[in-house]
């Protein structure tokens, strides 16, 4: 029943990753994270490293990292809201409009996730009894396997 509710789930997490991958790459141009630019940021970023707002992700490649933050900013943690500081100038409104891109795409497919589920639920639902059945088979099954042979005769193992 779980296998089939996941699989159900194939088309949206094959576009959940393609958005994620997409909007990475976008903040891979806007060299979201990427301190070279900036020399005064980046050595007060280097003097209190957890001051600056992705450094969990200072060992990472840019790529991977922005992937990771893009993730995290899709399920509702905005702690990238504070590297616009660290964006230069003439990337910074280029940089909201991917941050309000993530969020509106959050929403859409969170709406999409639970229109999914629910899907999922009627199918699963109506073919519930079947299930039920299949499962109890499979138990009563298992059970005889376990019997031993000397219990099984005529008179008690049909």
């Amino acid at each position: 029943m779980l296998r089939k509710v996941i699989f159900d789930f194939k088309e949206f997490l094959f576009f959940f990753g393609l958005i994620l991958f997409f909007l990475s790459i976008g903040y891979t141009i806007l060299q979201v994270g990427d301190l070279k630019e900036q020399p005064e940021l980046a050595a007060e970023a280097l003097a209190n490293p957890k001051s600056y707002p992705s450094s969990e992700y200072q060992y990472l490649k840019g790529s991977v990292a922005n992937l990771l933050m893009m993730f995290r900013t899709s399920t509702a943690d905005f702690s990238s809201v504070e590297t616009s500081y660290y964006i230069a100038d003439t990337y910074n409104g280029i940089f909201w409009v991917f941050w309000l891109f993530a969020v509106l795409i959050t929403l859409i497919f969170i709406n999409f996730l639970i229109a999914k589920a629910v899907n999922s639920y009627e199918i699963i639902s109506e073919h519930l009894d079947e299930y039920i059945t299949k499962d109890r088979a499979g138990l009563i099954a298992e059970a005889d396997e376990m019997k031993l042979n000397r219990f099984k005769n005529e008179d008690t193992y049909p």
